[in-house]
């Protein structure tokens, strides 16, 4: 649904329905910004995030996680916060 919202406005969009295709895909691609749900089937998008950051070869871009709020529970809300203030550390 995203994806054709997005297009409809000019953006070349590219979809992947899991994290394991979707890392895959920005190892060999370039791209502008990653779009990220928090609730993928093989991976939580917490820890895509984190893989995306930590590998070299994936090139830098803005990376917008999102997700419904009744989806996300505590744990996965600390893990954010965690990465929230790990990430206003490194700027």
């Amino acid at each position: 649904m995203l994806s054709e919202y997005l297009g409809s406005y000019g953006f070349a969009v590219t979809a992947r329905a899991t994290a394991t295709d979707g890392l895959q895909l920005l190892r060999h691609g370039r791209f502008d910004a990653l779009v990220l749900d928090v609730m993928l089937p093989d991976l939580d998008g917490f820890e895509v995030y984190r893989r995306v950051r930590a590998e070299s070869d994936i090139t830098a871009f803005a990376m917008l996680l999102l997700s419904t709020y009744h989806t996300v529970d505590r744990e996965m809300a600390l893990q954010r916060e965690t990465l929230v203030a790990a990430h206003q550390g490194e700027a």
